[in-house]
């Protein structure tokens, strides 16, 4: 294949990025282009408070977050907005999911007492798993491409980092070991890296291999910067920065901003999803 042909055939790897904006100061979920163009909110009117999008492996579903006379609990729609079937009946807040890449669970961060614990569900919302049991705030879990190890942020009141568990809650592991905070990693579609916000003040985006090694700051920002989410084809990586989306490459440079966002709340969720085969 061509050069020009790999690039044209990475490009269609790459589906829509879901985020969640402030409309009025209500979160709503919306989708976009990978190049900024073909904006679509797909929530609102009596959805209330719809947070933290995740995309399923066949870029045709989005599993969500939305608030209820109950708490805040995870839904499911299709990616244009319809077909919405609700998940979790917890009375819990329930928030961040996560689909596997292999397709069968979902997991997502609950609000369990004076903490926040991992759990992970099937896709229809039954046979709920508790993975993590501590004192501390276990959140912005993240899939391996192979589904045999979750990503996630451990926050301890003074200290946040970055760790990976197994789907049944074995084998913790500490990626990060810095004197200030990490959070919200995204896994590389090789399963080799992650992508995570982290650094003083209000955070950059680093990229580290997950067995170990150094870190590469791949942003140089001066307002709040977090939740990357790695490309389908490996290629970019899409962050928040304050109020709008970006996308950068992978070692940096090149950075493309897709929205352009009303003052306001800064954003707080995306994902970057695959595009449907036909």
């Amino acid at each position: 294949m061509s050069v020009v042909g790999a690039d044209v055939q990475g490009r269609r790897l790459n589906g829509r990025i879901a985020y969640q904006p402030y409309i009025d100061r209500t979160p709503q979920v919306f989708t976009i282009r990978p190049d900024g163009s073909g904006e679509k909110q797909l929530t609102g009117h009596n959805d209330d408070y719809a947070n933290s999008p995740g995309w399923s492996p066949s870029g045709r579903r989005i599993v969500y977050g939305a608030s209820t006379s109950t708490g805040n609990e995870l839904f499911t729609m299709r990616r244009d907005g319809s077909g919405k079937q609700r998940l979790t009946h917890n009375n819990l807040i329930d928030i961040h999911p996560a689909w596997s890449p292999c397709g069968k669970r979902i997991v997502y961060a609950a609000r369990v007492g004076n903490d926040v614990e991992l759990y992970t569900i099937k896709v229809d919302g039954s046979d709920r798993r508790r993975l993590t049991y501590n004192q501390v705030d276990d959140n912005h879990a993240d899939w391996s491409p192979t589904c045999t190890r979750i990503a996630y942020d451990a926050f301890d009141g003074h200290d946040q980092e970055i760790y990976t568990i197994t789907p049944q809650g074995r084998g913790k592991r500490q990626v990060t070991h810095n004197k200030t905070g990490d959070w919200t990693p995204s896994y590389s579609p090789s399963g080799a890296r992650i992508a995570y916000g982290g650094g003083r003040g209000d955070g950059e985006i680093f990229v580290k291999r997950v067995d170990g090694g150094p870190r590469r700051m791949i942003t140089n920002n001066e307002t709040y910067t977090a939740f990357p989410s790695w490309s389908p084809n490996g290629r970019r990586i899409a962050f928040v920065d304050d109020i709008d989306i970006y996308t950068i490459k992978v070692r940096g440079g090149d950075r493309n901003r897709l929205t352009h966002s009303k003052p306001g709340p800064a954003l707080q969720w995306l994902d970057w999803g695959a595009r449907p085969a036909r």
